[in-house]
């Protein structure tokens, strides 16, 4: 028997009873009150099957009292969040006698009922009333508290209904609905964090960090945006900052099935950057050199970097880039700088300064240590290094390092290849007599150039003497030389120094490196001058367009652009620093190719005599030339580079890819592709392009075949290709 059928017999059972004498409806009513008070049912579909209360009323309100007028009513939350528990309602009658017994039924669409009060229990998920009935007082009114709570995995929108009936003696009143609806829980707190941190304290301009959250609920994405555009910017999960003042940035986790979306902003500080200067080393000059301009790459502030100097120079021209000697030897200091703005200090000052000579500085060349004189590792000691407090021509010499100990040597080697000739320079010493000498050696013989350092048994140059001339033979070959200044006591006097000036050997250099050089054009080309005997200078003319030389290091290099051969005169000088006349030239034939080209021309789908005409394309080399088509077979061409294919009669049409060079590129080989033209009649499959016949889908399949032409195929004019596959 069905819970309908049994309400129905209920009913008819008290529609007889009715018929009885007052006694016996009495005793029915005590009857109904003590055996049906735990038989109330209600449906999760809906109570109001029993009672309805915007219709006409049907089932027992029919049969008990008809003429009784209760109102049934239900009170409490129309909407739980996802995260709600246990939510108390109370379903109420009114309108009743006083002190009249109470019963209920209560049941839910969905979710859990559970019992809040003594006098009712649970029953096949529905609430009804214990045995013990609640009344309805002096008022007439009364009723029941329960609990309500949402499923598991309730999601917001949804919409559930509590369904409830309740009867005042043995009499069903009317029915009554409670919507609920599911809304969104608010997230645990999110906290935004730039760089790992809620408070990040001060940023300066320029840089860029990392964006992060914590906390949140749900499954929400989580995105970032900056709220102050002129300080700070944001892509993806990245802040930058561009300018002085607050940045701040919002992050937003957004709402899921269960949690309302959330925000949480961070700021920070952000401070001017730093800038610096980046100022190369400046060489010394001469007297008589032209002017000159300086360079160099400041901060981003975008503002010039300005110069000034002082000495022996002046600055002037835009930002004090043009550098002019006053004439006068000494030095010359330039000094850089670089103005701020509002989101970039001023940078700090850079000074560079450099030592202007006299013309005709032979030794050392610019006063600088020459090229090839090193220590002599097997006998290593403090070296000789340029020096401005003595000279014998021009502003500065080679000296002798301090020597640290209470006896040694300063020591300073050149090997080379020599001319017989004279070796030829000027001394000055100001050392202790006899215990402290000046000493030459070739090939570790020292050579007789005094007679003044009898504790060493050499012959050499000691005590306080002025700068004099020596005069050496030197044989044609291979030579080391020696400079040395030796002390053997601890005993020190003058300046305790050597120095030398106007150095000169019989030395010649030569080109040693090959004659002949080549590259592509368009590509970098680099070529190294080698010579003998450490030469200090370098000039070539003739060279190729997009080549330069760097006339100290003498390399050649750049990116060549016009093809050819280019015979190009190269002079090298100054070996060893020494010997300004000693020059070598030789001639090196440098050749530049053109750059080959390599046309991608993809292959071609077969096509049917109705095709629709086509367009094909190709990639070709770097000479910037369109690559253009020609046609042969059942075909033509046409449009601007012959790309537009137009099929005609059956055959094999082939499209020829061409690409014309220019003065940098050569021609490019020409690719052919080629292809089938067919009828429907000389289609083998699918016949006559068409679906053959008896093939159909079966069953559960999701997508059909159909023919299709000017589609890959590697024979025929046309294929069956498989429909889309819906998501």
């Amino acid at each position: 028997m069905t819970i309908l059928e049994s309400a129905k017999m209920k009913c008819d059972a008290v529609a007889l009873a009715s018929r009885v004498t007052t006694f016996a409806f009495a005793f029915f009513t005590m009857f109904i009150s003590v055996a049906w008070v735990n038989e109330a049912h209600g449906y999760s579909t809906g109570i109001t099957g029993r009672t309805l209360l915007s219709a006409p009323p049907i089932g027992c309100g029919q049969c008990h009292s008809p003429s009784q007028s209760l109102a049934v009513s239900f009170s409490g939350p129309t909407t739980l969040s996802v995260l709600s528990g246990a939510s108390g309602y109370t379903i109420t009658v009114s309108g009743a006698a006083a002190l009249t017994n109470i019963g209920i039924d209560v049941a839910a669409s969905g979710g859990t009922l559970g019992e809040s009060a003594a006098n009712l229990y649970v029953s096949a998920g529905e609430i009804t009333h214990q045995p013990t009935l609640a009344t309805t007082g002096n008022t007439g009114n009364g009723g029941y508290v329960f609990n309500f709570t949402l499923p598991v995995g309730a999601t917001a929108g949804q919409v559930y209904t509590l369904y409830g009936a309740s009867r005042v003696g043995g009499a069903w009143g009317n029915a009554a609905n409670h919507s609920i609806t599911v809304v969104r829980a608010s997230q645990a707190a999110l906290t935004a964090l730039v760089n790992g941190s809620s408070a990040p304290g001060s940023i300066s301009v320029g840089n860029s960090l990392p964006l992060s959250t914590t906390g949140g609920s749900g499954t929400g994405a989580v995105t970032f945006a900056s709220l102050t555009g002129s300080t700070c910017t944001v892509a993806s999960t990245t802040v930058t900052t561009v300018g002085v003042g607050t940045c701040t940035v919002q992050a937003t986790k957004a709402l899921d099935g269960q949690y309302n979306s959330t925000f949480d902003n961070v700021s920070f500080t952000v401070t001017q950057a730093a800038q610096a200067i980046t100022f190369g080393v400046l060489s010394p000059k001469l007297t008589s050199d032209a002017p000159f301009t300086v360079s160099a790459t400041g901060g981003a502030s975008g503002n010039p970097v300005t110069f000034t100097a002082s000495g022996v120079c002046t600055s002037s021209g835009t930002n004090g880039t043009t550098i002019t000697l006053t004439g006068s030897m000494g030095s010359c200091m330039v000094t850089a700088n670089q103005a701020g703005n509002a989101n970039y200090l001023a940078a700090p000052a850079v000074a560079r300064s450099f030592s202007v000579l006299a013309p005709g500085e032979v030794f050392p060349p610019n006063c600088q240590a020459p090229a090839g004189w090193a220590q002599d590792p097997s006998f290593p000691s403090p070296n000789w290094s340029p020096a401005t407090d003595a000279a014998s021509q021009g502003s500065c010499s080679f000296k002798s390092d301090p020597i640290p100990a209470a006896s040694g040597y300063a020591l300073y080697a050149y090997t080379g290849t020599f001319q017989a000739g004279t070796i030829s320079f000027s001394v000055r010493v100001s050392s202790a007599v006899s215990s402290t000498c000046f000493l030459f050696a070739i090939d570790q013989n020292f050579q007789n150039i005094g007679s003044s350092c009898t504790a060493f048994a050499l012959s050499g140059l000691s005590g306080i003497l002025p700068f004099q001339t020596i005069n050496i033979p030197v044989t044609a070959g291979t030579h080391k030389i020696w400079i040395l200044y030796d002390r053997s006591t601890a005993t020190v006097a003058g300046s305790d120094a050597a120095w030398i000036d106007q150095f000169t050997m019989p030395l010649l250099t030569a080109i040693t490196s090959s004659l002949t050089a080549s590259g592509p054009a368009i590509s970098p080309f680099s070529y190294q001058i080698v010579a003998d005997n450490f030469p200090q200078t370098y000039v070539a003319s003739g060279l190729p367009p997009g080549l330069t030389l760097d006339a100290v290091t003498g390399l050649i290099s750049g990116t060549p652009t016009v093809p050819g051969i280019y015979p190009v005169m190269v002079t090298v000088t100054n070996p060893g620093g020494v010997a300004p006349s000693a020059t070598d030239t030789k001639t090196i034939t440098i050749t530049i190719s053109q750059v080959p080209q390599v046309i991608s021309f993809p292959a071609i789908n077969n096509k049917a005599t109705f095709s629709p005409a086509f367009t094909v394309s190709a990639a070709g080399g770097g000479s910037g030339n369109p690559v253009t088509f020609t046609v042969s077979g059942p075909c033509t061409s046409s449009g601007a580079n012959g790309e537009s294919i137009t099929t005609g009669n059956p055959g094999t049409c082939i499209v020829t890819a061409n690409q014309a060079g220019n003065v940098a590129y050569t021609a490019a080989m020409p690719v052919s592709q080629s292809f089938q033209v067919s009828t429907f009649a000389t289609e083998l499959f699918p016949a006559n392009c068409a679906v053959p016949s008896g093939w159909v889908m079966s069953g559960g399949a999701t997508a059909s075949w159909s023919s299709e032409y000017n589609v890959a195929s590697t024979e025929g004019a046309c294929s069956l290709r498989s429909g889309a596959i819906p998501d």
